[in-house]
């Protein structure tokens, strides 16, 4: 299914409050965890898929629930897998507290090579500490946001710093916590800071998504360039007025040379070379 086609039709869904039905099971999934994180208050969380374990910290409820709900990603993380060489090199834009960056390193390898990009100060604390609670050392973690070329940016942040939803913004609001952020485009951090060539690349960055793909042409257009999958933020680019950026997604993609594009769930997209 083409979902860049229902814009429409989610907006209306959103309204009529349609979506809260929709989740219902994944509330209760909710509600059951959040009853074994008030009974047991555990300090780490262990996650095992498809033969590869890695541990997180845990502080609150909310990094115990979102190291839980890393289970529902399992069909993007097998996405990844299938495009992912041994020993090859994965970038994870938008890593916040490393769930990616650090189950991924499991899978390339002590050859490979990761590469996460989080610029937001305490995310990227959280990130450092579960590598090192993985002992992840081929991940490298990069300070920078990405995006369409070299800027400073206001990043809005989320109350808590496990969320994964501090987005950038032109626009702050009184009262609103922020950071100063610097972005670059992909391409021109490449070659500042020698970063190898990504075989596979995921992007998530809270309706920012468009702008590290135009900063990132070459990178993507290389051939080593095997997959590229993006979660796009519909809900977020709609507010923004800009609903037609997830069909300009998907023509950047293909005018880089991915054959294949496909949506692997609601709001992921995956390309193919």
């Amino acid at each position: 299914m083409d979902y860049t086609k229902l814009n429409g039709l989610r907006n209306i869904a959103r309204a009529l409050g349609i979506n809260k039905l929709l989740t219902y099971p994944a509330r209760r999934r909710a509600a059951e965890r959040m009853r074994i994180y008030e009974r047991d208050k555990p300090k780490v969380a262990d996650f095992e898929l498809e033969g590869k374990s890695i541990r997180m910290h845990v502080t609150n409820a909310f990094e115990w629930m979102r190291v839980q709900s890393f289970y529902e990603d399992q069909h993007i993380i097998s996405a990844i897998k299938a495009h992912l060489p041994e020993n090859g090199t994965f970038w994870d834009v938008g890593s916040s507290i490393g769930l990616y960056s650090n189950y991924l390193a499991k899978v390339v390898g002590n050859q490979g090579k990761v590469i996460a990009f989080e610029p937001e100060i305490r995310s990227r604390e959280k990130l450092m500490a579960n590598i090192a609670l993985n002992n992840n050392n081929q991940i490298r973690i990069c300070p920078v946001g990405l995006g369409k070329e070299t800027a400073t940016f206001k990043m809005i942040l989320a109350e808590d710093a496990s969320a994964g939803n501090h987005r950038l913004s032109d626009h702050v609001e009184s009262g609103e916590l922020t950071q100063e952020v610097q972005v670059y485009g992909a391409d021109e951090y490449r070659q500042q800071e020698n970063l190898p060539q990504p075989n596979v690349v995921k992007i998530d960055v809270e309706g920012f998504e468009e702008g590290v793909i135009l900063g990132a042409r070459h990178t993507l257009s290389s051939p080593e360039c095997r997959a590229v999958i993006v979660e796009v933020h519909f809900a977020i680019l709609s507010g923004k007025g800009d609903s037609d950026a997830p069909r300009r997604i998907v023509e950047h993609l293909r005018t880089y040379g991915f054959k294949e594009t496909s949506w692997i769930d609601s709001s992921h997209l995956i390309a193919v070379k």
